[in-house]
């Protein structure tokens, strides 16, 4: 992508989690580019040389609008009733930090620090838990002698769900497919309205795609693809199938399939067809290493410590020596939370009696996930459940426990 097209913020970050998406392996995961992006683009703006174009193309801005792009994403972040967010920087005393390039950031962001990990480690451990609200404990990146510039933006997001599934209160076990045998904690919903679901026909197989209402603007996606189909693929057809032409629950007809989707007769209490939802709780963590990706980052150059790069941000040579990301998720019968810390270093009733129309969807393998701020449409975290989290032990003289 050319660093002279100019988009918004909010599409750049967006096309930064599609390309994560991209790389996602199979493994159980979850990522935040909102909690990378700012840094990146911040980056931009004060580098020279090749590495500016580098982290140019990886943010999706020119990098003269990387400043102000930071900005706006972290402002409009702060502005979220269901997300906490914050940016920090941290000096070593003996590096001076240009005044043109720290004057408008957010107030207290500027701190020092030492190149000690014993005396840092507390101080910085205790900002990323903070402002992830505890789900974060440790900074990803530790100090060392020659640390000189640390940088770090910390993000959570916490809503609850506008309709609660219902935890059944036992641990059934799956009984085919690649979760068999696996006992798990289920959740169950059921709604009549039926384009809360909808299946997409994309470049990488149909995607049953499964929208959940949170509160204070929050809306998170869970996506199913085709049995076999790879996390990548998952996920960034489910991406692609938020804008794509989908067939809705409601124009579903008695038959239809689509991933983990069945369309049947049922019979009910109640006269309207109903959207049948059966999902497991999960919690999902990762540690990222954003140097191993560096065409994702725009990191490639900027490492090399031969030379600075960041004229505008110091008179002192600066290189990018640690950049990774610690993120974390949890999805249960009330609601969903997700956080993440991303620093770059330097250096039952009686028998039912009508007869309805039920879409079924049963998320009973592996399937991603995407949290989304409502009214700006940017997408807060996205991750892979490769496994449930594992159920509760139950007692041995009991099939199942109310």
């Amino acid at each position: 992508m050319s660093s002279t097209r100019r988009i918004k913020p909010v599409a750049a970050v967006n096309r930064m989690t599609a390309q994560w998406a991209r790389g996602c392996g199979d493994e159980s995961s979850v990522f935040c580019a909102p909690s990378a992006w700012p840094l990146l683009a911040l980056l931009a703006g004060a580098a020279d040389g090749p590495g500016r174009g580098e982290l140019a193309d990886a943010v999706g801005l020119p990098a003269g609008d990387g400043r102000a792009g930071a900005l706006e994403i972290l402002d409009l972040l702060r502005g979220m009733a269901a997300v906490r967010s914050a940016l920090g920087v941290w000096a070593v005393e003996r590096l001076p930090l240009d005044p043109a390039w720290t004057a408008g950031l957010p107030l207290g962001t500027v701190g020092l620090i030492t190149g000690d990990p014993d005396v840092d480690k507390p101080l910085l451990d205790g900002w990323a838990e903070q402002n992830t609200d505890g789900l974060i404990d440790q900074m990803p990146v530790e100090t060392d002698p020659d640390t000189l510039l640390l940088l770090a933006a910390a993000m959570s997001v916490r809503t609850r769900w506008v309709q609660p599934f219902m935890d059944v209160g036992w641990s059934p076990t799956f009984e085919s497919g690649p979760w068999e045998g696996l006992r798990y904690n289920q959740l169950i919903r059921r709604t009549r309205i039926l384009d809360r679901v909808t299946v997409t026909a994309t470049d990488h197989g149909e995607i049953t795609c499964l929208e959940l209402l949170g509160n204070e603007g929050v809306t998170v996606y869970l996506v199913l693809g085709e049995n076999g189909r790879p996390a990548r693929e998952v996920l960034e057809g489910g991406l692609a199938a938020r804008s794509g032409k989908r067939r809705r629950g409601e124009e579903l007809r008695i038959g239809d399939t689509g991933p983990g989707l069945t369309v049947e007769w049922t019979t009910s209490f109640e006269p309207e067809d109903q959207l049948l939802v059966m999902a497991p709780r999960f919690g999902v963590s990762a540690a990222h290493n954003l140097l191993e990706r560096p065409e994702v980052f725009g990191l490639k150059t900027v490492t090399d410590v031969s030379r600075g790069h960041f004229p505008a941000m110091s008179s002192h040579p600066l290189a990018v020596s640690a950049a990774k990301q610690n993120a974390i998720a949890h999805f249960t019968a009330e609601g969903f939370e997700a956080a993440a810390v991303t620093a770059l270093a330097g250096a039952g009733g009686a028998a039912p009696r009508r007869k309805v129309k039920q879409v079924r969807v049963e998320f009973d393998r592996p399937f991603g996930f995407f949290a989304t701020h409502r009214i700006s449409g940017l997408t807060l975290a996205a991750g892979w459940v490769a496994e449930p989290e594992p159920a509760a032990p139950v007692r041995d003289d009991f099939d199942f426990e109310f």
